[in-house]
């Protein structure tokens, strides 16, 4: 029986977004855009979760145990505020670390300019001022990093971030 449930694991179409925020402004948003420019037969799903589930939860999914592909269908945005950015810090770069096949954003809520320079340390590679921006950026990484023709192709999928 555990045999079927992996095989039916490894063949999952799922692109899981895992949202770390303290309200539900960043999930919605995610709930939305995510779809945008997905192909077939790749399907969002979106979990709301406290940051420092984030790691245990992306150890959890079949690729990320068998390292066999080098972008995993996983993408973690974050919700930073000037009073969470410190305790962010510990988490974003243990999955970074852990798991750099995994696209990682950062949406930001009243973040000052003079904290700028403290998000680009955290090293995540796309920033979002409002919930709204989250549109073009999952149409950006769905049609660049999930464009296999199906979830076996994995292994094969290109970096989002690259030309």
């Amino acid at each position: 029986m555990k045999t079927i449930a992996s095989q039916w694991l490894e063949a999952s179409n799922e692109v899981t977004w895992l949202v770390a925020e303290q309200d539900n402004r960043w999930s919605d948003a995610a709930r939305r855009f995510s779809p945008e420019g997905l192909s077939d037969p790749w399907i969002p799903r979106v979990v709301s979760c406290e940051a420092s589930e984030v790691p245990r939860r992306i150890s959890r999914h079949p690729l990320a145990k068998s390292g066999s592909c080098r972008r995993m269908p996983i993408i973690v945005l974050w919700e930073l505020t000037p009073a969470s950015i410190a305790k962010m810090l510990r988490v974003v770069t243990q999955v970074k670390t852990a798991f750099p096949g995994v696209i990682q954003i950062a949406g930001m809520t009243g973040i000052p300019g003079s904290m700028q320079a403290t998000i680009s340390e955290l090293g995540i590679p796309i920033t979002l001022a409002a919930p709204e921006a989250l549109q073009n950026v999952a149409r950006r990484i769905n049609s660049r990093a999930f464009r296999t023709l199906s979830p076996s192709e994995s292994s094969a999928i290109t970096t989002a971030l690259e030309g």
